[in-house]
């Protein structure tokens, strides 16, 4: 073969490479989108509106309610967003502590961890998606997400992390015992 057409399919490699590779990708910018992703991957997402008129999508994980919130949209028509916060949030009878919200935060590498005007601590998460990242990358963050806002609800209700964690062995109990 020689130096001109070995150059050839050397290109023709490099240029199919990425599009034999590509995965299709998340955007802010295609709620519909997450929305269809999630329920491929398990959830039950509800695609609704902020008060302010901008995409937001209600999804439970891991047990706990949580938000996708949309960010960077056009303020008038609220489309072309181009960043995403996750959000939950637990409303406790008590406050929570600082010491206690600064021990969310240590355990959770890229979550933000406040407490409201009520005492009761909150996690986001902050996602730019740009013209998109791909759907491995979104779903990674958003078990990680999950992940955070397991050990922070345990933290603010650590009877209900304590149950949830007793069904779970019940239910693996009962699943291991039917196989047999």
């Amino acid at each position: 073969m020689g130096k001109v057409s070995m150059l050839a399919a050397v290109s023709g490699l490099i240029l199919a490479g990425p599009v034999l590779a590509a995965e299709p990708m998340v955007t802010a910018s295609d709620p519909q989108g997450i929305v269809s992703l999630l329920e491929i991957a398990g959830y039950e997402p509800m695609l609704d509106k902020d008060s302010y008129g901008d995409p937001i999508i209600h999804v439970e994980l891991g047990g706990w309610e949580a938000d996708i919130a949309f960010y960077g949209c056009d303020e008038t028509t609220h489309d072309g967003c181009s960043e995403l916060q996750l959000v939950g949030g637990f409303d406790t009878d008590f406050s929570v502590s600082a010491e206690t919200a600064l021990d969310i935060a240590r355990r959770s590498r890229y979550a933000q961890t406040y407490i409201d005007e009520n005492g009761d601590v909150w996690i986001q998460w902050d996602i730019v998606t740009g013209k998109g990242i791909s759907q491995g990358v979104f779903l990674k963050g958003l078990r990680n997400f999950t992940d955070a806002l397991q050990f922070a609800g345990g933290v603010a209700f650590p009877e209900d992390a304590a149950d949830a964690a007793a069904d779970a062995a019940a239910d693996a109990a009962e699943e291991a015992a039917n196989d047999d």
